[in-house]
């Protein structure tokens, strides 16, 4: 079967190790212009032209600050508006996000709430929540919170609250 692959990342670093990893497992390469480091509001990919998207630790790095949203400040809902954007009906994005930004149990849930209530996602439940790696002999075990969307429809900011916003700021809690 052959599978179109995009692959972009704000990281080259990234970006050469997903081509060589992709190419060591498949056989063949992503084509030059299907691989581009650029942030996550700036993907140049066709509209409804993926039928996944995977977004591994990239939205808490993105510039979300409500009282700057004329002016940048709107870097992650933007991010999440291209990725309903990019997806077909139906697609599915994986989001992962660093354990240590959910230190409230009720923000998983809450973020989900937001995504759906203003993104067009569906949460897929069974796939999303807290996962963690069995790792290898002599490896760190790795963990971090999955979402897996379904694309259902279109996003919808406009009249979005504060306190919406305010639950889409992910903040790693600093051990004193």
């Amino acid at each position: 079967q052959n599978i179109d692959v995009f692959s972009s990342d704000i990281a080259e670093e990234m970006i050469a190790m997903g081509k060589l990893l992709w190419e060591q497992t498949v056989g063949h390469r992503i084509p030059e212009e299907r691989a581009v480091v650029c942030a996550m509001d700036e993907i140049e990919y066709e509209p409804e032209s993926m039928h996944v998207a995977v977004h591994s630790l990239s939205l808490q790095y993105t510039k979300h600050n409500y009282r700057e949203r004329e002016h940048g400040g709107d870097e992650l809902i933007c991010s999440l508006c291209t990725l309903n954007e990019v997806l077909i009906n139906g697609g599915i994005a994986f989001l992962s996000l660093p354990v240590g930004i959910f230190h409230d149990p009720q923000k998983f849930r809450a973020v989900c709430t937001v995504l759906r209530t203003h993104f067009g996602f569906e949460i897929v439940e069974e796939d999303s929540g807290h996962m963690q790696t069995v790792p290898g002999a002599g490896e760190p075990l790795y963990e971090s919170y999955i979402f897996t969307l379904r694309k259902i429809g279109s996003p919808n900011i406009v009249g979005m609250s504060s306190e919406a916003w305010e639950i889409l700021r992910f903040a790693h809690r600093v051990p004193i």
